[in-house]
């Protein structure tokens, strides 16, 4: 496996298991999320990340627009306004706009 899909595995599987893990704290709604873009790809509501993994997330995203053009966001928030998580996501990855043609990904 190359090392680009190896890193974007290992950080989907750490981001879902994060957002697992913090389902316990106070819900978001859509307007408190700020977007971490242009200068980050990572949002953390509950503080749940070490500052070293958000930067190597940031560092990971950086790598995937420069090498495929596809734009990523890490969300972390403990609860979703009462919205099932894959609406409350769709709503979210639209309202920010990720990517560009469908190139996107938000976790």
């Amino acid at each position: 496996m190359k090392p680009l899909r190896r890193s974007s595995s290992a950080l989907l599987l750490f981001a879902v298991l994060v957002v697992s893990a913090a389902a316990m704290a106070g819900a978001a709604t859509l307007e408190q999320i700020p977007s971490p873009r242009p200068t980050a790809w990572v949002t953390d509501l509950t503080g749940t990340l070490p500052l070293q993994t958000v930067a190597e997330l940031n560092r990971v995203g950086d790598q995937v627009k420069a090498q495929t053009g596809v734009e990523m966001a890490v969300v972390v928030v403990g609860a979703a306004d009462g919205a099932p998580a894959r609406d409350f996501a769709a709503r979210l990855f639209k309202a920010w706009g990720i990517g560009e043609r469908g190139r996107g990904l938000l976790v």
